[in-house]
């Protein structure tokens, strides 16, 4: 045959029009949407389900993805993973998450209700978001898969991939199969990154960090340690209830619980700790040793997992960031994670999956209409996906940088909520076209191109300028004090996003019941720039008939239960509830 196949030899062999290798959320996502779509797919995993796998937290980005990605390709399964009210109908085991919620901490000091941070997730009907439990969540999206059509191999492990015009995979016991694309999900141990030598030798990442996983049984609400809840200058949304975040500095802790309401299936809650390498340097010690070690040295996060033991076995690793040479090439590409990572803070990896997903999906489908999905033309994706990298790789390391002083971090904080903010907006903006007309044209233009809205120039020019004034103080050129007080002179001047975001002593800018979600709206939609009116808010009146819909939807299913009725409209409301309460005293 040589480099070229016949189309009399295509058709006499089993060629797949695409191969994805790995069959975690994001492949079996885009699995799915090929095979929907009349795509012949095949997904190769070299384990099977169930299996372990982090990754545990939704965010209103990745949420409005979802949503995207399910109303664009017509597979509404994959709107399902977008929030509690959804999930918990095929994947009970998984736990909900109502916000992010920042606690900060000094060593050897008990810690200040004033130094704690919150970011709310969208509340019904959008919300709220999900402590995804990825041995069962990662099952059920594989089954989905299989269901539209796609052919899934678990157990083939992959010795070698011969690019050709047809691509050859061959399996570890020497048979083949064949695809006209191949797309690598396999993770940071991506076959092809190892194949066609792609890693960087060294990542080009600011970022640092090593972590320390489990799962752990035992982890008590941090809501029984952490004082009158009056002390705090946050909504009355439970701590068990959200991505609870220690940060002290050198690094921060994550607790994911999936006990944390009344109908919860597992008992179980995710914890990890991150530590950056230049305060914390790799040191081959026994990871769990490590951890109680470091969490120790500070009371309240002590206090929390007072009790609390592992469940699986402790994973310690060396510097978690890489980053690929190239991302695509001809017939091949990498799905996000298999080609760069940074860091698990604020949740990102979901996100970029999502995001990579939603432009491969079209770049594949259009090409394969054409006849042949190897001329998917991927330029974009890599720009892009390497643009976002990037700039989380910013974001993550200014935040390890500004954890020396909580009022350094309280200011750069607002880069993340203003980023996050713009973004979900220009979200909610998409969905509502793709929702009624399908028009879906936006996401190759700017300033929708990249993530964390880096792509729109006023947003970027302060986020590089409030990064120069971290810059400074690393360099001794300004203090903590200074800078805090510059950066926030920039969110001030750059006028982007409502008082609550800007102000330092608003500890939560969402509220995030029905109301205010309505509000931030309205002031995008009259009381924000012309130029933020146009790009982020032109389409309310879009979104509200779409708000009111979704709600019509959550409530219709809720029908047959009171108790889920009383807990839509009370959650639809108000940001207080103690169902985490009633399930920790079962317990």
């Amino acid at each position: 045959m040589g480099l070229l196949a016949t189309e009399d030899w295509i058709l006499r062999m089993k060629v797949y029009d695409v191969c994805i290798l790995g069959s975690g959320l994001a492949s079996t996502m885009l699995g799915s949407i090929l095979a929907r779509q009349g795509v012949r797919t095949l997904l190769l995993d070299r384990s099977a389900h169930p299996r372990f796998a982090i990754g545990e937290s939704t965010i209103p980005s990745t949420t409005g993805f979802l949503k995207i990605l399910a109303r664009r390709y017509d597979v509404p399964e994959i709107e399902t993973l977008s929030s509690f009210n959804r999930i918990k109908r095929v994947a009970p085991s998984c736990g909900v998450k109502r916000a992010f919620t920042f606690i900060y901490h000094r060593r050897g000091r008990p810690h200040a209700p004033s130094e704690a941070m919150e970011y709310r997730t969208f509340p019904p009907p959008l919300g709220p978001d999900v402590h995804l439990l990825r041995s069962e969540v990662d099952a059920y999206m594989a089954g989905v898969a299989v269901r539209y059509g796609a052919q899934l191999e678990e157990g083939a492990e992959v010795r070698e991939v011969e690019l050709r015009d047809v691509v050859r995979v061959v399996l570890a016991d020497g048979s083949a199969r064949h695809a006209r694309f191949i797309v690598d999900g396999s993770g940071h141990k991506s076959v092809l990154a190892r194949q066609l030598d792609l890693r960087d030798p060294e990542p080009r990442l600011q970022t640092r960090s090593r972590v320390i996983f489990t799962h752990m049984r035992g982890v008590r609400p941090y809501d029984h340690s952490a004082g009158p809840r009056s002390a705090y200058r946050l909504t009355h949304t439970p701590f068990h209830q959200s991505t609870l975040h220690h940060v002290f500095d050198g690094g921060w802790s994550w607790v994911i619980p999936f006990d944390n309401h009344p109908d919860a299936t597992h008992r179980q809650c995710s914890v990890g700790l991150c530590l950056d390498l230049a305060k914390h340097p790799a040191n081959g010690r026994d990871g769990e040793e490590e951890f109680w070690e470091i969490i120790r040295e500070f009371p309240g996060i002590a206090r929390h997992f007072e009790g609390a033991t592992a469940t699986r076995r402790w994973v310690s690793t060396g510097r978690l960031q890489y980053t690929s040479r190239s991302v695509a090439g001809p017939r091949w590409c990498l799905l996000p994670h298999a080609a760069s990572f940074v860091d698990p803070l604020f949740s990102s990896g979901l996100s970029l999956s999502t995001w990579g997903i939603n432009i491969l999906a079209r770049e594949l489908l259009d090409a394969t209409a054409a006849g042949d999905p190897g001329d998917a033309r991927l330029g974009f994706y890599e720009t892009y996906l390497n643009r976002s990298i990037a700039h989380y790789d910013q974001l993550i390391a200014g935040s390890y940088a500004s954890w020396a002083d909580f009022e350094l971090w309280n200011a750069w904080y607002r880069m993340w909520t203003i980023g996050a903010f713009l973004q979900v907006a220009g979200e909610l903006t998409h969905l509502a076209r793709v929702v009624d007309s399908g028009d879906a044209s936006a996401f190759t233009m700017a300033p929708y191109r990249a993530l964390q809205s880096i792509d729109y120039a006023p947003f970027e020019r302060l986020f590089d300028a409030s990064r120069a004034e971290l810059d400074a103080v690393g360099e001794g050129r300004l203090s903590t004090s200074e800078a805090a007080a510059r950066i926030l002179s920039h969110v001030h001047a750059a006028e982007l996003a409502p008082r609550s975001f800007t102000d330092p002593e608003s500890r939560s800018p969402i509220t995030a019941t029905l109301g205010n979600i309505l509000r931030l709206l309205a002031w995008g939609r009259y009381r924000s720039t012309a130029e933020l009116r146009t790009l982020f808010f032109s389409e309310n009146h879009r979104i509200i008939p779409l708000l009111a819909r979704e709600l019509s939807h959550t409530a219709w299913q809720e029908r047959r239960s009171l108790r889920g009725l009383f807990r839509l409209a009370r959650d639809v409301v108000s940001t207080r509830n103690r169902e985490f309460m009633a399930r920790d005293e079962a317990s």
